[in-house]
Order: C-alpha cells, then structure tokens, then sequence
C-alpha cells in the first residue's frame, strides 16, 4: 500500500471511530464540553463517567486531534474539539506527535478506559 494510501485509509478510519462515538454520544443525551479540562484529572474520574455522554463527547474530540501519524500535539485541551481545521497543528510544526508531557500516552489511556467502559455498557462483558 502506498504512504498516500494508508494515510488516506489511516484518517478513514479515524473519522469512522469519531462518527460512532459522535453517535453514541447523540443517543445518550447532549454534553456541555469543557466541564472536565484535559489533563491527568481525566484518568481520575469514577469508572461510570468513563460511559457517559460527557466522556465520550471527549474521546470524540482526543480522536479529531489525532495525527495521521498516530500522535497527538502537546500543549492542547484535547477535550475541546477543534472549531476549524486550523486548531489542529500539523505535523511539520513543533507541537504535533509528542510524547512531550504524556501528549500521546494520556490520549491512549483515555481512550482505551472509554472504550472499555463503553464496550462493558453495551455488552455487559468487562
């Protein structure tokens, strides 16, 4: 497969994963975002926010700022979705593809605990 194929294929299937968490997160209510800051705090939420419409709403978002790389920028609330394009640093710039500060490694947490607990909430199996 050819780089300009897999990273067309690559930003597939993460606005594909983006839609279905957008469509969970319509079908269990609205979401006011930015009532949790990006940081360490959200690991440290109780285990059923991690299935709740607020939660999901921020995976959403962590998923937008994704790289085609499979990284995310540094210094971005990532649990405030980009209003443009334009929010998103690209990958030619400093801040995008961090493992700066946990820029990669706290997405990844984050979202592995939403869709754990997302997958335990409609399936009953943890």
């Amino acid at each position: 497969m050819t780089a300009k194929k897999l990273k067309k294929s690559n930003h597939l299937t993460r606005m594909t994963v983006g839609m279905l968490i957008g469509l969970l997160v319509t079908t269990q209510g609205s979401v006011a975002l930015g009532a949790i800051r990006w940081g360490e705090a959200v690991l440290r939420q109780q285990s059923q926010w991690y299935n709740s419409a607020e939660a999901c709403a921020v995976a959403d978002s962590v998923i937008q700022y994704q790289s085609p790389q499979g990284g995310w920028p540094k210094s971005t609330d990532l649990a405030k979705p980009p209003r443009t394009p334009d929010d998103i640093p690209p990958p030619d710039r400093g801040r995008a593809n961090s493992l700066d500060n946990e820029a990669t490694t706290l997405p990844m947490a984050f979202l592995a605990r939403v869709a754990q607990d997302t997958q335990t909430a409609l399936t009953g199996v943890p």
